[in-house]
């Protein structure tokens, strides 16, 4: 009976952790809905001046790629760190000191849920990665 107790103990200790498959989804989908989102917020800045649009757009797309790199690096606490600090200089610049023409409402938060949620996949108890067989991989 004991061996069989730990036993269903050891699968329900398991259950909670994200297998490499349902990580990779649960990125991939955030990235493509996200992404969606975002390039809806775009959309609707027509008006914008052209300098201030390609502010916009570089600073948006540098930020974009922090929060991609906390999905693809190794280094989770210093990917996550980089992501953190672009998030602050974003607000700053857009938020804080409006530095160009409105920008969506929506365009910030919808970045920081982004932001969030990629924390909280990468931070969230997951097989581990197979070590490599060869030592050049």
């Amino acid at each position: 009976m004991r061996k069989q107790a730990k036993a269903v103990y050891g699968w329900l200790n398991q259950q909670h952790i994200m297998q490499r498959e349902e990580y990779r989804a649960a990125v991939d989908s955030l990235n493509l809905f996200f992404g969606a989102i975002v390039g809806v917020a775009f959309a609707r800045i027509e008006s914008m001046a052209t300098a201030d649009y390609t502010l916009l757009l570089v600073m948006t797309a540098v930020l974009i790629a922090a929060i991609l790199t906390v999905a693809n690096s190794r280094r989770r606490l210093y990917s996550a760190f980089g992501m953190l600090l672009m998030f602050a200089a974003y607000h700053y610049l857009f938020i804080y000191e409006e530095a160009v023409g409105a920008i969506p409402e929506t365009l910030f938060p919808t970045l920081c849920v982004w932001g969030a949620l990629m924390l909280l996949y990468e931070f969230s108890p997951r097989e581990r990665d197979r070590a490599p067989t060869d030592p050049a991989d």
